[in-house]
């Protein structure tokens, strides 16, 4: 019974095994060897090849000449016929993993070719300047301007393979073709690679983990068919709260979550962007204002509790409309920060200047006259009221007056002076008002024996008073006797001495 030839998929999964990077063979006789039955497969060929590009001049990998000079002038028309850019079918054969197809024998003309290819290989491998050492017996010859006409033919073999491969006579087609899902900062994009690690991943999408960077898996991981990449990019956010500066790198991608990541309390707090805003990648600054109960007292009214936002006492006045004159003083500080409980005070003090028209009041003026009996006044004059504008300087504080100074007068109308004559014409002895003393008060004339009369002549206060005795003293007994006799010959003057009742017992009147 003939062995049946081996699927696809079968020699995709068994026939290759990775190792150190480089794909090795489990021999199987019904492929290759049907190629080249003269060849010994328990060589292991392609670790051999892996060596020896350690080995050629310039390396041994390939580059776009290299391919260009393989397939010559019908280059372009070959890889369209197997659906392939350059750059893809370079990326496939330069890729440490790349599997080199099984050629099957009924693979046609492509196989006899590909056949007389590796003949050439093995010629090449016999090169001592490629063989790694220690088995190395040659010299090596490593001239730069040197190119081994071995690796053109292990170029011309691998164009020829990987080509059969794509056009679907190998009997494994693109084993490095990985469906990979790329997830950056949430959105996912599907991508095919030939690339074996994350970070050959990423870089064929102009994209790499920084310094702040999140990565899973790391940049050195081998990704497979059907692996998921997360790479989540870090942001700087500055958020200043209530004036204090505060910047992060965060992985959060709206204004919400990165508060949150930094530690920021936002309850009942003013923000300055809204908290779904997305974040772009060159960062975001934002402020925070928290709430503050506060109670201001503004010049005389009443104090006022209130919530705000404001950061100082100068942005809590500025937002209340409230306006200090050159005089007036705020307490704390205008540039004090704010905090709940703070008690704010507003003093208005103003200084004006004011004019008042006020009245000149007549002084007056004492003419004696000897005619006239001691203590006997005359008014010969009333005299006239004057006019006058004072000017003042008040100071105001909280809407009181807290000072008032006279700083200029000007004189209307001039007053004119009452005249008043004054009698000076002794009385017949003042003997009458001791023996009227000595009857009244024991010639006591600081007598206040808490009866309602005072002195030597027994005041009351109201006569004290009334007859000026307050020019001299408050009562009668504060003043001398001297004094006291003056107030009593106005009285007599007035009167007689039908106020005193000694006068009468001693039989004055």
């Amino acid at each position: 019974m003939s062995e049946e030839a081996p699927t696809q998929a079968q020699s995709a999964q068994s026939f290759w095994a990775p190792h150190t990077g480089v794909a090795v063979a489990e021999r199987q006789t019904s492929a290759w060897t049907a190629v080249r039955p003269d060849l010994d497969w328990d060589w292991d060929w392609e670790a051999e090849l892996e060596a020896t590009r350690q080995f050629v001049p310039g390396g041994a990998y390939v580059s776009t000449q290299d391919v260009m000079d393989v397939l010559g002038p019908d280059a372009q028309d070959i890889l369209n016929s197997v659906n392939m850019e350059l750059d893809q079918l370079l990326e496939l054969m330069n890729a440490k993993t790349t599997v080199l197809p099984i050629i099957r024998d009924d693979a046609g003309p492509l196989t006899e070719g590909l056949a007389q290819c590796w003949e050439e290989l093995e010629e090449g491998l016999e090169d001592a300047n490629l063989v790694p050492e220690p088995q190395r017996k040659a010299v090596v010859k490593t001239e730069q301007d040197t190119r081994s006409p071995w690796k053109r033919r292990f170029i011309k073999a691998a164009v020829m393979a990987t080509l059969v491969s794509l056009a679907g006579g190998g009997a494994t087609a693109l084993a490095m073709d990985k469906a990979v899902t790329v997830d950056v900062d949430g959105h996912e994009m599907t991508v095919h690679t030939y690339s074996g690690t994350v970070g050959d991943v990423l870089a064929k999408q102009g994209l790499s983990a920084g310094a702040h960077d999140s990565l899973m898996p790391s940049a050195s991981s081998s990704i497979a068919d059907g692996g998921k990449i997360v790479l989540q990019r870090g942001r700087t956010m500055t958020v200043s709260v209530d004036g204090v500066a505060k910047t992060q790198w965060v992985k959060s991608l709206t204004v919400a979550d990165a508060l949150r990541e930094m530690g920021v309390k936002t309850d009942n707090a003013k923000l300055s962007v809204d908290p779904s805003k997305q974040i772009p990648l060159s960062g975001m600054s934002m402020d925070v204002r928290t709430a503050k109960t506060v109670t201001i007292s503004d010049g005389g009214n009443a104090p006022k509790q209130l919530t705000t936002y404001a950061v100082t006492i100068q942005e809590l006045l500025k937002s209340l409309n409230i306006t200090l004159g050159a005089d007036d003083n705020v307490a704390p500080a205008a540039d004090t920060k704010l905090a709940s409980g703070a008690q704010i005070t507003v003093s208005r003090n103003g200084v004006t200047v004011v004019q008042e028209n006020q009245d000149i009041q007549p002084t007056t003026q004492i003419v004696n006259d000897p005619t006239l009996d001691e203590g006997v006044t005359q008014v010969m004059d009333p005299g006239v009221v004057g006019k006058q504008t004072v000017t003042y300087r008040v100071t105001m504080h909280n809407g009181k007056q807290a000072d008032k100074q006279q700083i200029g007068v000007q004189v209307i109308t001039p007053m004119k002076p009452k005249i008043v004559k004054n009698g000076t014409k002794p009385l017949p002895g003042d003997e009458i008002w001791d023996r009227i003393a000595k009857c009244e008060s024991s010639n006591n004339w600081h007598a206040n024996t808490g009866n309602g009369y005072y002195g030597g002549l027994q005041f009351d206060i109201p006569t004290w008073t009334s007859n000026g005795g307050g020019q001299y003293a408050p009562r009668a007994d504060l003043a001398t006797r001297e004094q006291q006799i003056a107030i009593a010959n106005r009285v007599r003057a007035a009167r007689g001495l039908q106020p005193w009742q000694c006068a009468q017992i001693l039989g004055l009147t």
